[in-house]
């Protein structure tokens, strides 16, 4: 800070109220710096809530059957759920399917019923005969390669895999990477992909034969 010359005067006594005045200006100074930092971590606030706000109106599959793991489809549940998005339990028929420990998971739709346009991405939680018995369902299938031709994220844990691998994304998996994939990966890779979708190009959607 710059003093003016001759800004101090000869009497000693006004030091003391000039010691005042600095502290006061450095306290004003002190508090605006902590103002702009508060104004900053409020807007990254506002991007996560914006964030969610997009994400309201997106939903995901969640496919399943009788013996599903439980653990794995809640965990995913849980996960999407939490950043705004919504699911829906599909499966092969309606009322609710048993876990394989046992667990009631109430169905929302079933395939007949379902397409897989009207959702934004798949998961497929593992279970050993869940996998089993849609993989028997045509239904299922079609669902899957429609997803994927429509450049739907999917993501699979577990026996998931198995089913995935008898779908036009197994086919093209087998080639290579495969872009908006996701087997056995953490549920954030699966959440940002949802925001970025259109994977395919139309040359390559044509070539698959869903």
């Amino acid at each position: 800070m710059d003093i003016p010359k001759g800004f101090f005067p000869h009497n000693v006594d006004f030091y003391p109220f000039l010691l005042v005045y600095f502290l006061m200006k450095l306290w004003n100074q002190a508090k605006y710096k902590g103002h702009k930092f508060c104004v900053i971590t409020r807007n990254t606030s506002a991007m996560e809530n914006q964030l969610r706000v997009e994400n309201r109106e997106k939903q995901v599959a969640i496919v399943a059957a009788d013996g599903v793991d439980e653990s794995s489809l809640f965990k995913m549940k849980s996960a999407l759920e939490e950043k705004g998005l919504h699911t829906k339990i599909v499966s092969t028929q309606q009322g609710p399917i048993c876990s394989s420990k046992g667990k009631k998971i109430e169905v929302d739709q079933i395939f007949l019923t379902a397409f897989s346009i009207d959702f934004d991405a798949v998961y497929v939680p593992g279970g050993e005969d869940s996998i089993f018995a849609l993989q028997t369902e045509a239904g299922v299938i079609k669902f899957l390669n429609d997803a994927y031709k429509n450049s739907k994220p999917i993501a699979v844990d577990g026996e998931g895999e198995q089913l995935l691998y008898i779908t036009a994304a197994g086919t093209e998996l087998n080639k290579g990477t495969v872009e908006g994939i996701f087997i056995n990966r953490a549920s954030k890779e699966f959440v940002k992909a949802i925001g970025h979708q259109h994977f395919l190009s139309m040359e390559e959607q044509n070539r698959i034969s869903a």
